[in-house]
């Protein structure tokens, strides 16, 4: 009796393992052709400026996109992961020195960087938040890249994108993975916004809150490394959302990153108060008014 238990139990075991090994294979195939898959785009023709007031708005864009956080002070990339189980995952050196894309790169493949998510040949960058790129006008975006375009050459290499086994299965769960597919690759020109302390201005400016804290501000986001808390909600939800802030304490949010509370601020969620100009900190806190309340809680960031 006990040699048929021991069988039935092997059997039992064996079995589980098996399905174990064919529901990862198949998790890993799926996020692997997620990763692998080709668009089919049509990016927009634009005409870059060559003006230092265009390649400084440029750079105002770029600081307050968090450019800098991701491919860092000098914009010649950094580092993410290296090896297993990640992979060889960097952002990458944007100027046009050694191992920089800007020595190879061309308005077109700018603008399926920034507005498509995918790389020269049309596969899905990683760790890319284009889906806030992907919702700049024309003209920030044409700005955008005549400054990118005319940055000071960093000599900084990396080695060559290898996506580790964990992104292939992750993909599957996390869409902050991967902007490409949440983008809608059908929009080609996008007209510009006036800048303006008012409501529709700041509208446009919180399509970079809404990378993060969604489409409805309501959070849950989980977009950074492993043991990065999920973006809370900044609704107007006056016991979990924003709803019982005043102006000061959002100014004092963007500037410090130290909530009415006395808590801080994850490092992920920038100090962008630092970058805004006066104009668009109204603007944004204009707009956050006007946001319908959403009840939810999610660990603070």
């Amino acid at each position: 009796m006990l040699k048929g238990i021991l069988k039935w139990t092997g059997i039992a075991v064996g079995s589980l393992l098996g399905l174990l090994i064919l529901t990862v294979a198949t998790l890993y195939f799926l996020g692997s052709q997620k990763i692998n898959r080709v668009y089919e785009v049509r990016p927009a023709t634009l005409t870059i400026p060559t003006d230092s007031l265009a390649q400084a708005r440029g750079r105002h864009i770029a600081e307050t996109q968090g450019c800098f956080e991701c491919h860092g002070k000098d914009l010649g990339g950094e580092v993410f992961s290296e090896g297993q189980p990640f992979g060889n995952i960097a952002a990458a050196n944007l100027t046009s020195g050694a191992g920089g894309i800007g020595t190879t790169y061309q308005t077109e493949d700018w603008v399926k960087a920034l507005r498509h998510g995918i790389n020269r040949e049309n596969r899905p960058l990683l760790i890319m938040p284009a889906d806030a790129f992907a919702k700049l006008s024309d003209r920030d975006l044409s700005d955008l890249i005549a400054f990118v375009q005319n940055l000071p050459p960093v000599d900084r290499s990396f080695p060559e994108r290898q996506v580790g086994f964990l992104p292939n299965i992750i993909s599957n769960f996390n869409e902050q993975l991967l902007a490409a597919p949440r983008i809608d690759h059908s929009v080609t020109s996008i007209p510009e916004v006036v800048p303006a302390a008012n409501v529709e201005y700041g509208r446009y400016l919180a399509n970079l809150c809404m990378a993060c804290h969604g489409e409805n501000l309501k959070g849950g986001i989980v977009h950074g490394p492993p043991g990065t808390p999920a973006s809370r909600n900044i609704t107007n939800d006056p016991e979990n959302g924003i709803g019982a802030w005043s102006e000061s304490d959002f100014r004092k949010v963007l500037n410090e990153g130290i909530r009415p509370d006395g808590t801080e601020l994850d490092p992920m969620m920038p100090r962008l108060g630092q970058k805004y100009s006066e104009q668009e900190m109204k603007a944004l806190w204009l707009f956050l008014r006007e946001v319908n309340p959403l009840d939810s809680q999610y660990a603070q960031k």
